[in-house]
């Protein structure tokens, strides 16, 4: 299961890095460009918050890895929560760079 959390942690820091370097947005579900009235802002603010995602993923899983005692239940419970945190987060910061 740890493996796969890095797979998903690589992923985002890539994803994250697409988005806040080449203003990559299009990459972002239910992104619509009519809205948005900072677009740089936005992707550094996106790109930023999806990177740290991802390496705190990765960090999560690799101590899951070093250590063998802690139970897989522990590190599936920390990846939500640090799911569910940066989801609120890009939610309600992403607020001030759309239009109302």
């Amino acid at each position: 299961m740890n493996s796969l959390f890095i797979i998903i942690g690589l992923f985002l820091v890539i994803m994250g890095g697409l988005v806040w370097r080449f203003k990559l947005l299009a990459l972002i579900g239910g992104y619509d460009e009519d809205y948005v009235k900072d677009k740089k802002g936005l992707a550094k603010w996106l790109g930023i918050n999806y990177i740290l995602m991802g390496l705190l993923v990765i960090i999560n899983s690799v101590i899951g890895l070093i250590y063998d005692d802690i139970p897989e239940i522990i590190t599936i419970a920390i990846f939500t929560g640090i799911i569910y945190f940066f989801i609120s987060l890009i939610t309600f910061g992403g607020r001030k760079y759309k239009r109302q």
